[in-house]
């Protein structure tokens, strides 16, 4: 008998696989035109079948991503849940892989290479999404009723998390040529660069602050997260509502005050450290 709740693979997938915000939906009924009707926002690892870039009459582009969350029924979650078991279901990347069934594909916006920054927007899509329902009388009971939804989604998350914990990061979409020079020679490479630039560019600092507002923000928060000296200090957020006495010294885990914070800004650096990637 097959064992529900397991990512079991016949073969070695090798779609690039990222963190992103799923959104669990149940089927309504007639009243709601069969739609589905959100129970909650959760993290889940995906498979990144496709992006698409659209570029627009402004100049801005908007990037979109195709996934394939390996779990996501959480109709069949709760119906266990009431029989007394904890059951998430058969994932559904067998399903796409041999069909090419578009139903199993979710479109979205953003992916993300770790599990915290990706739980800070579900919960902010969840809060959204409760504010949304607390308007009237009626909405108190829907608002109760979704309280009760999100917390079987988070105890559907955590299951799912668990059993996907063997689904490693990809931590770059794109390949590159780094590895084909060893540290030694990158790190020359770039001090030589680095020196051609402020030679010969008027201003550097505004020089790599445009070379960051050029790229999308998936790519940004990618050079972001490989900077390894981010923090407090070198942030130009001007928006930051933190003490200026809680920015000083380490974190709980020895890292600079404002390491792991969301809400960091330093266009200069993102374009420094595009220019060392290169």
């Amino acid at each position: 008998m097959k064992e529900k709740g397991v990512l079991k693979m016949s073969r070695e997938l090798n779609y690039p696989i990222k963190y992103a915000v799923l959104e669990l939906k149940e089927k309504g009924g007639y009243l709601v035109g069969y739609k589905g009707i959100t129970q909650g926002f959760i993290v889940s690892k995906c498979y990144v079948i496709r992006s698409n870039r659209a570029y627009n009459s402004d100049g801005s582009k908007d990037l979109t991503h195709i996934v394939v969350f390996p779990f996501k029924d959480i109709s069949f979650f709760k119906k266990s849940f009431r029989n007394g078991a904890q059951n998430i279901g058969d994932n559904s990347i067998h399903s796409y892989d041999g069909h090419n069934d578009s139903y199993l594909t979710d479109v979205v916006t953003v992916l993300f290479n770790s599990y915290e920054p990706a739980k800070v927007v579900a919960e902010q899509k969840n809060e959204k999404h409760r504010q949304n329902l607390d308007w009237n009388e009626r909405s108190k009971t829907l608002t109760s009723e979704f309280e009760q939804s999100l917390e079987l989604c988070y105890l559907f998350e955590q299951l799912v998390l668990d059993a996907t914990k063997d689904m490693k990061i990809t931590e770059h979409l794109f390949s590159n040529n780094q590895d084909f020079f060893d540290r030694k020679t990158r790190e020359r490479y770039h001090a030589i660069l680095e020196e051609t630039i402020r030679k010969y560019v008027n201003n550097p600092s505004d020089f790599y602050t445009q070379l960051a507002s050029s790229l999308l923000p998936e790519e940004r928060e990618h050079l972001m997260n490989s900077l390894e000296d981010r923090g407090c200090d070198n942030c130009t957020s001007g928006s930051c509502k933190v003490e200026s006495y809680e920015k000083v010294g380490l974190d709980e885990f020895g890292n600079s005050q404002g390491s792991s914070c969301l809400g960091w800004q330093n266009a200069e650096l993102i374009g420094r450290q595009l220019v060392k990637k290169l």
